[in-house]
């Protein structure tokens, strides 16, 4: 008991000692055997008897994080603002070098220190000699368990990796970040790609991701492209990110796939397959997909050309694909990169050239960029548009003027409007009057109060209410008329100041008077039909008048294969280019000749007449259509059918509805179902589909109940009715099939 009390007296004694001499007392904690104590300032260690060990003359003991744990009976001291070793015997194992020591484990030791000649300040690792186990290389080595998260600055970057204890390299020292992801594994960042490594440096997924996060307890879940993966916190089970959702259910993982994509020939034949959303063609070989509301373009080996982003990808034009990114518009080249980026109010091609709205020098408007990216114009417009050949019409401050596809200035922006540009020649509105400028801006014709039409290379129109003229440019003149004239496809149409119209040929001879009321288009380059206040007139193309104001005819329907429909004392019929009545008008209406077929309309029914006027089909029908390649559609009862051209019924009408197809073949309509007949009228396909899309090519795009599949014209089942959707790429001449998402265990 005595030798206890003694023990107790001597520590307060000490305590006394230590408090009256200006130190701070050592604290204790379970399981040390040394602690710092502090006098005037400087630091020293003690044990737990309170035995001075390491004499107080020290700025700091310990290591750089505060930690005071020794190694091998070594730690670490401040002194003049730098770090060594010292042992407990106080013996300096290194003098103060360094400007940082922090314990890595057991038997190392991660210190810093400046370069000499440049005062960097470098990472290595040394043991409790004082050795350098790891060289001094490295601008940070940060400890994560048994590694080292090592940085270098080498080809103009920072680059990281990870080191093991001897200092060999674990993860390449070419990444751009290293970070743990769990006590198993790290995750790199390499061109803005991750990936994962485990501890032993095997790389678990390759730079393909673009995040992470935490799934559960056990699991990582990985994203690239839009498609998610797995992997579990040991590493040791791997999915690669190829699912359009994920979940645990029960302690087993489920995965969704993606709509599976096919791509067939017209003999069905599999050419490839895609796992996406969505999938349209965009160019040869080019596709645009989509992945919730991300979208990329891959090519037809499904390799990304233009990496997944919310931007919306447009239309095409050659080389080039417009997008569209929260709310601006850019452009790509046709392997993805970036040709305008995203940044502009519109973009538009014209003459391989590049329109864009933007904001620039503090003005918004239109500029032009090359096919090098390049803009030519050295201000904004308010305007612009390509008007032919090199050169584009541009408004500045209100007015207009030209540009050449260099960017040079070619009209200064004066003119109230550009009208017309035709080989060198612009016809312009200045100050409300019209002129032709040459493209030196000099006047071909000076402004005046006529209208101004250019005729040709070599020619131009004045017209006013005092007359027109043709003349050949500067001042040459051509021929002159007493009346407007209009250029049109003929040559000239006249008008009289009381509506009165006539023709003339491209010479200015005039063809036909100025004495009608309509003068029609050029019927089989042969015939005019020319209507006057006391009857029609058939005018030959060049002038001659066949028929001169026959006042028996009341209206006309044109003509077709010379036979000119025609309407006599309230009734329809037929009369030949010399106005002889070759089918009586004894009709209510009538329809033009096709394939020597016309309708006729008789008692509110229809039928058809030949050339003779033999009645080849009877009037049955409500409604008829004019024959192609000897058959018609027929409309009985609001029921459609199909008739040959003997008049026979070869689909009975019993149809909602029939659409003749481009190829061949007619849609017909049954209850809200939709079949296919052949051009003969043979039935190819019941109706049965709901939907119907003819691809012009020979096949169509039904669909039922939801499937989608192909056929041929002829009815053959080419791609079976399984799908969820089909398309046509009409680039590649294939079709692109998909079939839903399906759920798989893991």
């Amino acid at each position: 008991m005595r030798n206890g009390v003694n023990r107790v007296l001597l520590v307060f004694g000490l305590l006394l000692l230590v408090f009256s001499n200006g130190y701070t007392a050592p604290v204790f904690f379970e399981g040390e055997e040394y602690a710092v104590f502090e006098q005037n300032q400087l630091k020293g260690l003690a044990d737990k008897k309170g035995h001075v060990v390491i004499p107080p003359e020290y700025d700091d003991l310990g290591w750089t994080t505060g930690e005071i744990y020794l190694l091998e009976n070594v730690i670490g001291f401040k002194k003049n603002g730098l770090w060594g070793l010292v042992n407990l015997k106080n013996e300096r194992v290194t003098e103060p070098l360094y400007n940082s020591l922090n314990r890595f484990n057991e038997s190392l030791i991660v210190a810093s220190k400046k370069l000499p000649y440049n005062s960097t300040i470098v990472y290595g690792v040394i043991n409790a000699k004082g050795k350098a186990e790891v060289a001094f290389n490295y601008l940070r080595l940060t400890v994560n368990d048994s590694h080292l998260i090592a940085m270098k600055y080498e080809n103009n970057r920072y680059v990281h990796g990870v080191l093991n204890t001897h200092g060999e390299v674990i993860i390449g020292l070419d990444c751009d970040e290293v970070e743990p992801l769990s006590p198993a594994l790290y995750v790199a960042i390499k061109d803005n790609f991750k990936a994962v490594f485990d501890i032993r440096g095997n790389n678990l997924t390759g730079f393909s991701l673009d995040s992470l996060t935490r799934f559960s307890d056990l699991y990582f879940q990985t994203f690239s492209n839009g498609k998610k993966g797995l992997i579990s916190m040991d590493g040791e089970k791997v999915v690669s990110p190829q699912y359009k959702e994920l979940t645990l259910e029960n302690g087993k993982i489920r995965a969704c796939r993606f709509s599976e994509w096919q791509s067939f020939d017209d003999k069905n034949t599999l050419i490839g397959s895609f796992e996406y959303d969505q999938m349209d063609p965009r160019g040869q070989g080019i596709y645009r997909v989509r992945i919730g509301r991300a979208e990329a373009l891959i090519n037809e080996k499904d390799s990304l050309i233009a990496p997944f982003s919310n931007a919306e990808i447009l239309e095409h034009f050659g080389q080039w694909i417009a997008i569209k990114k929260d709310g601006k518009y850019g452009v790509l080249h046709a392997d993805g990169s970036i040709f305008l980026p995203a940044a502009f109010d519109s973009v538009k091609f014209e003459n391989n050239h590049f329109l864009i709205r933007h904001k620039r020098d503090g003005k918004r408007g239109w500029s032009i960029i090359d096919q090098r990216g390049e803009y030519i114009n050295k201000q904004v417009y308010d305007a612009i548009e390509w008007i032919g050949d090199s050169y584009f019409k541009v408004q500045r401050d209100k007015y207009w003027g030209v540009i050449n596809s260099q960017g040079a200035e070619k009209i200064y922006c004066k003119y109230d409007t550009i009208i017309q540009y035709t080989d060198g020649k612009l016809l312009v509105k200045f100050m409300g009057e019209d002129g032709i400028l040459n493209m030196d801006g000099t006047w071909e014709v000076m402004p005046q109060k006529k209208e101004i039409e250019i005729v040709d290379p070599i020619r131009y129109l004045v017209r006013s209410p005092y007359g027109s003229f043709v003349a050949y440019y500067p001042e040459t003149m051509d021929f002159t008329a007493e009346y407007f004239l209009y250029k049109n496809d003929q040559g000239f149409l006249e008008k009289t100041n009381d509506n009165k119209y006539g023709l003339r040929n491209a010479d200015g001879e005039r063809i036909i008077k100025p004495d009608y009321i309509t003068i029609s288009e050029l019927y089989e380059d042969s015939i005019y039909l020319a209507r006057a206040d006391n009857g029609f007139s058939f005018i030959t193309k060049s002038g001659s008048i066949v028929v001169a104001n026959d006042n028996r005819f009341q209206d006309t329907k044109g003509m077709s294969e010379e036979f000119v429909a025609v309407q006599i004392d309230h009734k329809w019929g037929f009369v030949d280019i010399n106005g002889k009545l070759r089918v009586s008008n004894q009709y209510q209406n009538i329809g033009l000749y096709h394939e020597g077929l016309a309708p006729v309309k008789i008692l509110h029914r229809w039928g058809y007449i030949d050339k003779m006027e033999s009645l080849i089909v009877q009037p049955l029908y409500d409604t008829v259509y004019n024959f192609h390649n000897g058959y018609c559609e027929v409309v009985k009862k609001g029921k459609y059918g199909l008739i040959n051209s003997k008049g026979e019924l070869v689909v009975d009408c019993e149809y909602d509805a029939m659409s003749r197809i481009k190829t061949g073949g007619y849609l017909i309509v049954k209850e809200n179902k939709i079949g296919l007949v052949s051009r003969t009228g043979k039935l190819m396909i019941l109706p049965r589909f709901d939907a119907v899309t003819d691809l012009n090519n020979g096949f169509v795009i039904a669909s039922r109940a939801g499937k989608f599949g192909l056929f041929s014209n002829d009815g053959v089942s080419i791609i079976p009715m399984i799908y969820d959707a089909l398309i046509y790429d009409n680039y590649k001449n294939i079709y692109l099939a998909s079939s839903a998402p399906v759920w798989v265990d893991l």
